[in-house]
């Protein structure tokens, strides 16, 4: 759906619901696990959502044939950010 048609207060909403939800409940699941060291949930999962939605635009404005490589790169720093938040606590 385009923000156009809807609008950013249910574009908000939407994501809110689904999107952040996930990413929330799975940050929690991380930390109950030992996976993460326990923080607050709620910032940690709007700073992974605007990352993830940054590597979607990049990637959906990425001239042909270049997207995949754009995905591919993409994938791989959002996977060293998650390596690195999992990594044990250096005092903070």
């Amino acid at each position: 759906p385009s923000s156009a048609v809807l609008g950013w207060e249910v574009i908000g909403e939407i994501e809110a619901r689904y999107s952040m939800a996930m990413i929330r409940q799975g940050i929690e699941l991380a930390m109950r696990e030992g996976r993460l060291a326990r923080r607050p949930a709620e910032p940690l999962a709007h700073l992974l959502h605007g990352a993830l939605a940054e590597c979607a635009r990049s990637i959906a404005r990425s001239p042909e044939p270049e997207p995949e490589a754009t995905f591919r790169d993409a994938r791989a720093e959002m996977n060293r950010l998650l390596q690195a938040l999992a990594a044990p606590a250096s005092g903070t």
